[in-house]
């Protein structure tokens, strides 16, 4: 039967809406209750009035700021009691418990014709929007929490049964420190919140800072402009290219500064991004204009970057991606930008390009790494062979630099990775030399 979701385990399926909307071939699978994630999201509307289902939804945005922690509880006791019934009509058998028998015939065939000759057991769906994210998190965090797996073979687990699945960063760092707090929710969620601080007055805090800033930077520009067409009429006198000189290496100090200004560890306001790239531009245009206008030893004093390459250097969080996804991502300049920019700008990129290269996986790795993402580095890392990539020694180095404090699972990761790809892979340096053993490299990162 063809459909948008998979079985995580018996009686726990992930999907999409499209699959939660077909009632006909949830009753035939055996689901009686569907966890939508989504706040808009209402799956019920599609089915028919007399179907044996129950719904109940959870408002969350699949974003990276989004509390998945604080539906988490509610969230499991809703799967739990599903799971509990099904153990309680199939009976308790130790590891095998939540084992469905099997049943005879297509679920399809069960829809449309005869009674199938054993029961289906309940089952139920968790599904967000597309099947991806938020509802491949919550089942991770329930193998997690039920069944005692570390959240890399919880996701493996997931991605085995739905290849797409990819919850987004902050649900991976949510589910993180959950397996940090060994399974307590409540203190989970405190440590989030914490190290989010996401109330609304601190939000508002930030934004406002990144909002003055942007509009400083812009009245600093719209000054230096005027300077500039007053400077205009007195290019012919020693004083007037003095001022001009001056006007100009103030235009490239407020370049540096606007690039200075984007954020580094914290997720970026459009608003103050929009000002700050129209104002970068600015400069820019000013800069090609007045610059040729220098004696020659002015004008070699720094490089001056186009607006073309500022549109590249200061990205709008909305649109950038894609744009640079669409650009040669093997130009320096833009390896450039994804290795400077904020880890969570980094990985949107990385899943923005439709074909990633080593070279991307790295930067992208190692920008988590400054950041000491260690389970998202870790995560990329597993996902560069699924991907048909190679990690060289690079990969490997950037990723154990990011997972110093957790070295043991460093190794341990090394090893399910050489034990998947076999004893004759070999791990290649970006100069093309074999490199050493990847013990000897998880050795050297735990020192």
């Amino acid at each position: 039967m063809s459909h948008d979701g998979a079985e995580v385990v018996p009686g726990l399926w992930v999907g999409s809406l499209a699959f939660a909307q077909d009632n006909l071939c949830l009753e035939a699978l055996g689901i009686v209750r569907v966890l939508t994630f989504g706040s808009r999201l209402n799956p019920s509307l599609e089915w028919r009035a007399d179907a044996k289902l129950s719904n109940r939804a959870y408002d969350i945005e699949d974003h990276p700021c989004a509390d998945l922690l604080a539906v988490l509880p509610s969230a499991m006791r809703e799967i739990d009691k599903i799971m509990k019934s099904r153990q309680e009509k199939f009976g308790d058998v130790g590891d095998e418990k939540f084992e469905a028998k099997p049943k005879r015939g297509s679920g399809k065939e069960q829809a449309k014709g005869s009674e199938p000759q054993e029961p289906r057991l309940p089952a139920v769906l968790v599904h967000c929007a597309s099947g991806i994210s938020r509802s491949v998190a919550v089942c991770t965090a329930w193998l997690m929490l039920r069944q005692a797996l570390e959240l890399q073979e919880a996701l493996q687990r997931v991605k085995k049964a739905r290849p797409q699945a990819l919850p987004n960063h902050g649900f991976v760092q949510c589910l993180q420190i959950l397996e940090d707090e060994k399974g307590d929710l409540q203190a989970a969620s405190k440590r989030w919140q914490k190290s989010n601080d996401i109330s609304q007055n601190s939000r508002t805090r930030m934004v406002s800072k990144l909002r003055r800033k942007a509009d400083d930077t812009a009245a600093r520009a719209a000054k230096l402009e005027e300077e500039l067409q007053g400077a205009q009429k007195g290019l012919d006198s020693p004083e007037g290219l003095a001022q001009l000189q001056l006007t100009v290496r103030r235009l490239r100090k407020l370049r540096k500064d606007i690039e200075q200004q984007r954020p580094r560890n914290t997720i970026d306001d459009a608003v103050a991004s929009s000002v700050r790239k129209n104002t970068a531009e600015k400069v820019c245009h000013l800069l090609s204009i007045w610059e040729p206008k220098l004696p020659l030893e002015e004008k070699q004093d720094g490089d001056t970057v186009s607006s073309e390459e500022w549109s590249h250097m200061e990205p709008s969080p909305v649109d950038s991606p894609a744009e640079l996804a669409g650009a040669s991502l093997l130009n320096p300049k833009h390896l450039h930008v994804v290795r400077t920019i904020p880890w969570p700008e980094a990985v949107e990129l990385l899943r923005a390009v439709p074909l990633p290269n080593v070279v991307i996986y790295n930067a992208t790795i190692n920008a988590c790494a400054k950041a000491q993402q260690w389970a998202l580095a870790v995560q990329l890392l597993r996902e560069m062979p699924e991907r048909r990539l190679s990690p060289n020694v690079v990969s490997f180095s950037t990723a154990m630099s990011a997972c110093r404090s957790q070295w043991q699972r460093c190794l341990q990761l090394l090893e399910a990775l050489c034990e998947e790809v076999g004893p004759g892979w070999d791990l290649v340096s970006p100069f093309g030399q074999k490199s050493m053993d990847p013990f000897v490299l998880a050795g050297k990162a735990a020192q």
